[in-house]
């Protein structure tokens, strides 16, 4: 008579003896259900044909390329070359998270990763690209760090294992009785409850969302673009500067958009002649730069905020708590002063200082 499988109810049973169970299914070559943080999954090892068999049969595809789960980013990504300031801005975001990489890589560079983890080529890849994620759900994430094993998944409802009618519902797990499945470990609704988005990394720095799920376009967007933003009093000076500054310093093939604003600013105003004039003879031309008051909004936008004075960094802090790793006084070793009111010289004095201080900043970033 054929085993049923075990189900494991959390909060019945610990986190600890869950993972264990499921590490001791995995390494019998047996099938286990878990959760992750976007929905239901049924895994396997990698390095099993027969357990690679069984999930592709499940799925419908004889042949299909399957997932890899990795137990983190550092080792998802060993080996692999990556190009561009967009690969690694998706994947510092989204590993650990709720997107499947599509990852092109040379035929070498394939084959070698394929070789060190024990897995039959096209298993985790096309040929072409490795299929791959990190989860963020503890559980998994348990059982991918305790198995000795990689890791490949498929979503529980294409084998009718999740909820409701047909097992299409895999934010939560049904009735699972398939002798090659080891154990069930049901620890409720899903905290996402959408299936992974897929992005596609390119070999020449471009990327694609080929399939939109638990994160949408506009959020695979912002994780792509880095927003840096430079705050002063009356943004009529100094950061309006600090912006036409940095701006010069970057091209396209940063993906970097620069901004600025004001602690007691309003919106829509002209800045001071004296800070246009003195960008002039760099070739900088801020004459469009209108002001613009500093709000939550903009705050939670920016992935680096630089400020002028503690006092601008306070009020920082005081519409946006969650922006204290992100934002810094721009002269580390002290204020900068507002030239308002002063000769031209001030300005351009001013505007020096920031120069070698944002050249320095935005090596940081980079790094």
């Amino acid at each position: 008579m054929a085993e049923t499988p075990t189900m494991l109810k959390l909060p019945g049973v610990s986190p600890d003896q869950a993972v264990q169970a499921a590490r001791e299914a995995l390494e019998q070559g047996k099938l286990i259900v878990a959760p992750t943080d976007t929905v239901y999954g049924i895994a396997g090892r990698a390095d099993d044909p027969d357990a690679v068999a069984a999930l592709r049969q499940l799925a419908g595809s004889a042949s299909g390329h399957l997932t890899w789960h990795a137990p983190s980013r550092q080792q998802a990504l060993e080996g692999l070359t990556l190009k561009g300031p967009a690969h690694q801005r998706l994947l510092n975001r989204f590993l650990p998270g709720p997107v499947r990489f599509v990852i092109e890589q040379s035929e070498d560079t394939l084959a070698a990763l394929c070789s060190r983890l024990g897995v039959r080529r096209s298993v985790i890849d096309d040929g072409a690209a490795l299929r791959l994620r990190v989860p963020a759900d503890p559980i998994i994430t348990a059982i991918l760090k305790r198995t000795a094993h990689p890791v490949v998944m498929i979503r529980a409802s294409a084998a009718g294992f999740g909820a409701g009618p047909g097992g299409r519902d895999d934010q939560r797990v049904g009735d699972v009785t398939d002798p090659r499945v080891g154990c069930v470990i049901d620890t409720g609704p899903t905290t996402l409850g959408k299936p992974a988005s897929t992005v596609r990394l390119k070999r020449d720095g471009g990327f694609e969302l080929v399939d939109q799920g638990a994160v949408s376009s506009e959020e695979i967007m912002a994780a792509v673009e880095r927003v840096i933003l430079f705050v002063c009093t009356g943004n009529t000076c100094r950061s309006p500067m600090a912006e036409g500054i940095a701006k010069s310093m970057l091209g396209p093939e940063d993906l970097t958009t620069v901004i600025s604003a004001g602690v007691a600013s309003v919106d829509g105003m002209p800045i001071s002649q004296e800070a246009i004039d003195a960008l002039k003879p760099d070739g900088i031309d801020i004459s469009s730069c209108r002001t613009r008051q500093l709000t939550p909004s903009l705050i939670k936008r920016a992935a680096a905020i630089y400020v002028m004075t503690d006092s601008h960094l306070q009020r920082v802090l005081e519409l946006e708590p969650s922006a204290r790793d992100r934002v810094h006084k721009l002269d580390p070793a002290g204020d900068i002063p507002d030239p308002v009111g002063m000769p031209l010289e001030a300005y351009r004095q001013t505007a020096s200082k920031m120069r070698e201080l944002i050249a320095q900043r935005l090596k940081e970033l980079k790094e």
